[in-house]
């Protein structure tokens, strides 16, 4: 599921928009504690996807690094 989910995680975040941890374990219906292993597999694969931190936490896809 891992890589499937990974496929997932990326076609969400392509359509341009930030999304919280909790919107895309919603999205993806998969658990939230799962995201950060997802968002690494994407990156791995050579996606560059723009990780915010802090109070307002977000996920946004920036590019293909290839």
């Amino acid at each position: 599921m891992g890589m499937l989910a990974a496929l997932k995680l990326l076609k969400v975040l392509q359509s341009g928009n930030k999304f919280t941890r909790q919107e895309l374990a919603n999205k993806l219906e998969i658990p939230e504690r799962n995201i950060t292993h997802y968002v690494s597999q994407c990156k791995l694969a050579g996606f560059d996807i723009k990780v915010k931190r802090g109070h307002d936490h977000y996920y946004q896809f920036v590019g293909d690094r290839r």
